[in-house]
């Protein structure tokens, strides 16, 4: 399965797919273990008595980077909710945060 948004630093690496979920989570050593051990974490919101997973289909879903970084900039828009999320991700250089 193809990873959308790749972020790491050498020493942890967070990999999203196209429906905004981390599906790969290594640490501390990158190839190693994947702690998710196949399974994703997804993102879900709860408006009006409703709850709605940002992996569904009434979700539009737009994926980049932030222009000139590593720096996930990305939006889910549900048009039946009346909800929109920015989304920025990002794994720090130095420090595993």
């Amino acid at each position: 399965m193809t990873r959308h948004i790749v972020l790491g630093n050498g020493s942890l690496l967070v990999n999203i797919d196209q429906w905004l979920q981390v599906r790969d989570f290594y640490y501390p050593h990158v190839g190693e273990e994947n702690h998710l051990l196949g399974h994703a974490h997804k993102i879900g919101v709860f408006v009006d008595n409703k709850m709605s997973w940002i992996n569904e289909s009434e979700w539009k879903r737009d994926i980049a980077y932030r222009k000139h970084t590593l720096v996930s900039d990305c939006m889910a828009v549900n048009e039946q909710l009346k909800i929109e999320l920015k989304i920025n991700d990002c794994v720090g250089c130095s420090e595993n945060f």
